[in-house]
């Protein structure tokens, strides 16, 4: 699927790694969200196959009982929930004026946002992010008409849907504390998640880090801007 997408901008994600790195001799550059990305979706051929063509050559998700899984016909239209739809301005994969289109199909209210840069970058763009996001109050018929009157916002996207979210949400619970018995929870309030006590079974940070390495990944550098918010959990150190 990766190579598949890839040559939808196959000068970009292509021939400049080829001319680059091949013909030139240079090293890649340290980028962390390649990296991640360089961790391919895998799944089976026939699966890869009907994706392809049922989501984007067919289009049929988006026709009223166009696909049909383990017998139930589905229909976008029957979907009542309120969605949240993200496109970013650049995205090769999923452009966004197609994204768009998603807005007049459900059947229930819509909040549309369209993110600067492209399919990862713009998507991860935590705040204090350099890219922008455009956002309206409502969904004209067209994406050219929803743009037009959009106004257009400085950073991250994401306070913006955490505030669309927050008025669905049953407000603020006390966070559970890993290892912490029900009654410990029930007495400062938190709100009980599964069944039965649980026990912290290691530190995140180390856990991690054993498991990279365990995977032949020595030197982790790459990876330290997206794990620092998840190795603050924990006690131990990076080394990588």
């Amino acid at each position: 699927m990766a190579t598949s997408f890839n040559m939808l901008r196959a000068n970009d994600l292509i021939w400049s790694f080829v001319v680059g790195n091949y013909l030139l001799g240079k090293e890649p550059v340290p980028f962390d969200l390649l990296y991640w990305n360089s961790d391919a979706t895998r799944m089976p051929a026939a699966m890869h196959s009907f994706y392809l063509r049922n989501m984007y050559q067919e289009n049929n998700l988006a026709k009223p009982g166009g696909i049909t899984l383990d017998g139930t016909p589905i229909d976008l239209r029957k979907i009542t929930t309120p969605t949240f739809i993200l496109g970013t301005k650049e995205d090769h994969i999923a452009p966004w004026k197609s994204a768009y289109r998603a807005t007049q199909l459900y059947g229930g209210p819509v909040e549309f946002v369209l993110s600067a840069s492209g399919h990862m970058a713009g998507v991860i763009s935590a705040p204090g992010s350099k890219y922008g996001h455009w956002t309206n109050s409502s969904n004209p018929a067209t994406a050219d008409e929803w743009f037009k009157t959009a106004t257009e916002r400085p950073s991250s996207w994401w306070p913006h849907w955490n505030e669309w979210v927050t008025q669905f949400s049953g407000g603020q619970v006390a966070a559970r504390a890993p290892g912490e018995s029900l009654r410990a929870q029930r007495q400062r309030g938190a709100r009980r998640r599964g069944g039965g006590d649980r026990r912290a079974v290691g530190d995140v940070s180390v856990e991690v880090i054993r498991i990279l390495r365990g995977q032949g990944v020595e030197n982790c550098f790459l990876l330290q801007p997206r794990l620092n918010e998840l190795i603050s959990f924990g006690s131990g150190k990076w080394k990588g």
